[in-house]
């Protein structure tokens, strides 16, 4: 028992002094932490050589180069002592270089102020897109004698229509206004004289409120009678010529009544002798972009190039100085092109969007029913 302890204990002292050894061994694999450019770099493996601190060093300058503005001097001072240059050579040498480099500077701000100069300095070329008008291509005399043009203007009267009437008296041409009733009460002196120069108005509604005048016919009835009370004070005229807003055919309508209500509308109006206006040539100046005087007198002219009778559509609310400014234009182009001008009437040229529907179609009633009963249906709806 005692040999078994002896040799127990020898095997102890022989693991101890062979442990030691390989303590001392220097490709024992333990952890060695260095901190270089203040990152700890972590070794696992053998002992740190003199080249694993060489490659922490070698790290540490170059970051120091790149973080570090180079100065010549220092630079100059830090060479190793272990090469031998001769120092004046080296001072002589470092001059030069330092000259040379500033002189390269110098050069290159300098062609860099020169090329910013002739920036600034020179002129930016611009080349505008020219508009095709077509009023650039209407240069013969007479071309559109046999046209005839009829100007109209919706949504006023505003303080724009005297202008307008200025114009018209100027050019002496007669025009037809459709009038919204709700703008006659500050512009009544405005309306007489439309009636003493010559021209006609028109009824456009007395609210020019699509949600309310397409609710129902009789919504739409009692607002057009409206206007027309508001035209005889001012004028003691009853116009028997209308222009619906947003024209015969609009689609608006059907966002606020039934689908049919345009029919029922103007078969009502017609039965009672009045008659609806739309137009076949569009100056686009209602439009939600807000064109400029050119756009204007281009659409136009473009629109009456295409009929031997132009109704066109112009509008006089506030808003539209643009149409102001386009119209002496348009005038004097037609003038030139031979055109002549008159107004609208019951029995003058017509144009209407909505093409017409029988009684039957409309009411779905006979016409023997419609003769002998619209009149007390008039009656209700007024």
């Amino acid at each position: 028992m005692s040999r078994f302890i002896k040799i127990f204990f020898i095997l102890i002292i022989l693991f101890i002094f062979i442990a030691t050894g390989l303590l001392a061994n220097e490709n024992l694999i333990y952890r060695a932490a260095y901190e270089c450019n203040n990152t700890t770099f972590l070794y696992f493996g053998t002992i740190a050589s003199a080249d694993d601190q060489n490659t922490c060093d070698n790290q540490n300058s170059l970051n120091s180069e790149i973080t570090t503005p180079i100065d010549n001097n220092s630079f100059e001072q830090s060479q190793p002592e272990s090469i031998n240059i001769d120092s004046n050579n080296s001072t002589e040498k470092s001059e030069e270089t330092k000259q040379n480099n500033e002189a390269q500077q110098s050069d290159s701000n300098k062609s860099i102020q020169n090329k910013e100069t002739e920036i600034n300095e020179s002129p930016i070329e611009s080349n505008p897109v020219k508009q095709d008008y077509i009023i650039d291509k209407l240069n013969t005399k007479n071309m559109w004698h046999n046209k005839v043009v009829y100007l109209t203007f919706d949504d006023g009267p505003s303080w724009i229509t005297p202008k307008i009437l200025d114009i018209l008296k100027t050019e002496n041409i007669k025009a037809t206004f459709f009038v919204v009733g709700s703008a006659i009460l500050s512009n009544e002196v405005t309306m007489k004289r439309m009636v003493e120069e010559g021209h006609v108005i028109g009824n456009h509604t007395y609210s020019h409120d699509y949600k309310y005048i397409y609710r129902s016919i009789h919504n739409f009835f009692i607002d057009f009678k409206k206007c027309e009370e508001k035209i005889f004070e001012a004028t003691s005229i009853r116009p028997k010529i209308i222009r619906l807003p947003g024209g015969s055919n609009n689609k608006i309508h059907k966002l606020y009544g039934p689908n049919n209500l345009m029919y029922k509308i103007t078969k009502i109006l017609e039965s009672d002798g009045y008659v609806v206006f739309d137009w076949n040539a569009d100056s686009k100046d209602s439009s939600q972009a807000l064109h400029c005087s050119d756009q204007i007198v281009d659409n136009t002219l473009k629109y009456i190039s295409r009929q031997n009778n132009a109704i066109v559509l112009f509008h006089d609310c506030s808003l539209k100085t643009n149409t102001l400014q386009a119209l002496p234009i348009i005038i004097d182009k037609l003038k030139f092109l031979g055109c002549s001008f008159d107004i609208l009437s019951t029995n003058s040229f017509k144009v209407k969007f909505l093409k017409n529907k029988s009684i039957e179609e409309t009411f779905n009633i006979s016409v023997d029913m419609w003769n002998k009963y619209h009149i007390i249906f008039e009656e209700l709806i007024y």
